[in-house]
């Protein structure tokens, strides 16, 4: 009888969610793509709920309900993605332009450093344009010190792009790329080629096809340990703590030893921006190191 109550209490809220989503329009409307994920959330949790307690006759009824309205709004939702998609592909879509798309669903805004906690549209709205599925399944087993995949904020990616001066001339490599988001974005909107570094090999997979479905150029990746790739073009390099220990060591000394030839520009999110304070070849430009949310950016010499 416990349980049966609680999901009582359970119903009553989800009847008053499910009565204002039905006097909403917005979600239906194609650009309104916050309050349509928010709508969307709602509805796959009173399906799952609906599946947790079958025998409970309100709550298949309103699963059902949900679940034609939810196909709606699916449908809204990819025509939406589809139509930026087709704009990055055809070029239209890129630099200022496609900023002024992500800023729509941000507060973030150039101006002081500032930490990214969390996620939230902008996110939403990345992960639906690069890679809409679930995460793969990773083929091989990490080694002590290698991090799991973790998405970067994508408006510390906007801050990043505000922040460096980047040159058509400059190679940006994200190490630890996962499934390339960062490096896309970084290109898509700054122009620069980019590389991402990634050790296991389906997250590469997906983002060589993302790649190629938006028909991007000059953004490569390299299924590859990053104590051993090749950084001879690089110019501008990011890490969201992608490995920690003697790994990140003997990667920082690989990235030493390009700084000796020429100037490098790191930038650093996560545990890893300590460990740069420690490296006497780097010298901070901007950001909090003391900050694990921060966006810090070095420079060599």
């Amino acid at each position: 009888m416990a349980e049966q109550g609680r999901v009582s209490v359970d119903l009553r809220a989800l009847r008053r969610e499910w009565a204002d989503l039905q006097g909403d329009g917005r979600p239906m409307r194609e650009a309104a793509f916050g309050e349509r994920v928010r709508a969307l959330d709602f509805l796959s949790f009173a399906r799952d709920l609906s599946a947790v307690h079958p025998r409970d006759r309100e709550l298949g009824i309103l699963a059902q309900e949900a679940a034609q309205l939810e196909q709606r709004l699916i449908a809204v939702h990819e025509r939406f993605l589809s139509g930026i998609r087709a704009s990055i592909r055809s070029g239209e879509c890129r630099g200022a332009r496609l900023r002024a798309e992500l800023d729509r669903y941000t507060a973030y805004r150039p101006g002081e450093p500032q930490e990214h906690v969390g996620y939230g549209d902008l996110d939403a709205l990345v992960s639906g344009l690069f890679w809409p599925g679930p995460l793969p399944i990773p083929s091989r087993d990490l080694e002590p010190g290698m991090v799991p995949y973790e998405a970067t904020p994508a408006r510390l990616v906007l801050e990043l792009v505000d922040r460096l001066s980047l040159a058509p001339d400059d190679v940006f490599y994200d190490l630890g790329a996962g499934l390339g988001h960062v490096a896309l974005l970084v290109h898509l909107l700054g122009g620069v080629r980019a590389v991402g570094i990634e050790i296991e090999p389906t997250f590469c997979e997906v983002a060589r096809r993302t790649t190629q479905d938006l028909g991007v150029r000059d953004v490569r990746f390299v299924a590859i340990d990053a104590r051993q790739a090749d950084y001879s073009t690089g110019t501008v390099f990011y890490l969201f703590t992608p490995f920690t220990g003697r790994i990140l060591e003997d990667v920082l000394e690989r990235l030493r030893e390009q700084g000796q030839q020429r100037t490098l520009t790191l930038c650093t999110y996560g545990s890893c921006t300590q460990r740069m304070a420690a490296q006497p070849w780097l010298r901070r430009v901007s950001g909090d190191a003391r900050s694990l949310f921060s966006l810090v950016v070095w420079e060599s010499g």
